[in-house]
């Protein structure tokens, strides 16, 4: 789900514009919602791992950016499950242990 600078795509749902109704409004709502907490994890990953910020030094083309981005995304998940997150606390969700992420 993608903000409204996302055009439609098959892969990108973006919100409704204009919603005429009670239901497309309450959808726009909740959809945002999550894309909030997704946005939170990516820039959760960049915070812990600062050499993933795209925008500074990584060059597509000359580094494996996805598998370190996939590393980062990692290291942040076990760093959540030792001492959880802002959305996790929002929630009132208890993180796994390492031994339960990791099985």
């Amino acid at each position: 789900y993608g903000d409204p600078a996302y055009p439609a795509r098959p892969q990108i749902l973006a919100p409704i514009a204009n919603p005429a109704t009670a239901l497309e409004r309450d959808l726009n709502k909740r959809m945002s919602s999550v894309r909030q907490i997704v946005e939170f994890c990516f820039g959760n990953i960049s915070t812990l791992w600062a050499f993933l910020d795209f925008k500074k030094d990584l060059k597509i083309l000359l580094s494996p950016v996805a598998k370190y981005y996939i590393v980062g995304a990692l290291l942040a998940n076990l760093h959540n499950c030792l001492y959880g997150n802002e959305v996790s606390r929002s929630y009132g969700l208890t993180p796994p242990t390492l031994e339960e992420y990791l099985q």
